[in-house]
């Protein structure tokens, strides 16, 4: 029984070291993937192959492709169009004041007050 046990010990001091050993490759690989960089670098790869499928895609359908550029442009930039639809409209309308006085009458007589009216265009109308 002496000689028996020595040999247990001894496999129990191998089994020990491979466990050992498959310990710190666990470690050591799960050190490798939680790196900052290792994290870094899996991100951008993914990056790029989603990036580079969404390139096929626009290029297998264009007109889809400029039909949601368009509706994700008209969202983006909502607010910026609708002040230039407010300036340009004002500004078409000022212009338009501006224009119509040689369209529209004179008011009559009786509406403007009569410190308004000049005193030529009174006595020619008592004449």
């Amino acid at each position: 029984m002496t000689v028996e046990a020595p040999e247990e010990i001894v496999q129990a001091k191998r089994n020990a070291a491979r466990a050992r050993a498959r310990v710190d490759t666990d470690v050591a690989a799960l050190q490798h993937r939680l790196h900052p960089r290792t994290i870094a670098d899996n991100a951008i790869d993914t990056v790029r192959d989603k990036k580079d499928q969404a390139v096929g895609a626009a290029r297998k359908r264009p007109a889809i492709t400029a039909v949601a550029g368009g509706a994700v442009a008209l969202i983006v930039l909502r607010k910026p169009l609708k002040g230039l639809y407010r300036f340009v409209s004002r500004r078409l309308r000022k212009d338009d004041n501006d224009a119509a006085p040689d369209s529209v009458s004179a008011p009559p007589d009786d509406l403007i007050p009569h410190a308004a009216v000049p005193r030529a265009a009174t006595k020619a109308k008592q004449e």
